[in-house]
């Protein structure tokens, strides 16, 4: 039974190497879409202080 109860320590292990690492992919892809839409944000605004020392 011993052999049992460490091939469930091995999957739980799995699981949670396979959820940590899927979370971690979601992070970085979540950071990528905030930096860009952070740096769209920025050149909108420098467009509009463009646009205001024409006029």
């Amino acid at each position: 039974m011993s052999g049992m109860g460490s091939e469930t320590r091995t999957m739980r292990l799995l699981m949670l190497c396979a959820i940590g690492t899927l979370g971690g992919i979601l992070m970085a892809s979540a950071d990528k879409k905030a930096r860009r839409l952070h740096e769209e944000q920025v050149s909108m605004d420098e467009k509009l202080k463009q646009l205001d020392q024409k006029a």
